[in-house]
């Protein structure tokens, strides 16, 4: 199974005013391994087994402005969002019609 983390830091305006605004980072990193057994015995042709390794880290930064007019219903908003992510993994799957049938003598 798979390990999770996650943490986001935001540090926010009081939004008492006309002008608000938001800025903060956060980190994910992800680790799975699987493997999957869909053999069913020797009665499906398609039968397989999978093994997966997935890796994933992820870091961003954020932030948001608000400025609200005076005098009217209007608020300008701006925000921004930068990020990366970093992906890496492997599928690695057995086919068991890939392979050579022993004979059998019954």
């Amino acid at each position: 199974m798979g390990d999770i983390f996650f943490q986001e830091f935001r540090y926010v305006s009081n939004g008492s005013e006309r002008f608000n605004w938001l800025a903060g980072v956060d980190y994910f990193t992800s680790g799975n391994d699987d493997l999957i057994d869909l053999t069913l015995g020797d009665t499906f042709p398609n039968a397989q087994i999978r093994n997966t390794n997935l890796e994933q880290d992820s870091w961003a930064a954020f932030a948001s402005m608000d400025y609200q007019l005076e005098s009217t219903p209007l608020t300008f908003s701006l925000e921004a969002r930068y990020a990366v992510d970093d992906i890496d993994g492997s599928l690695v799957l057995y086919r068991f019609s890939d392979l050579e049938t022993p004979e059998r003598d019954f």
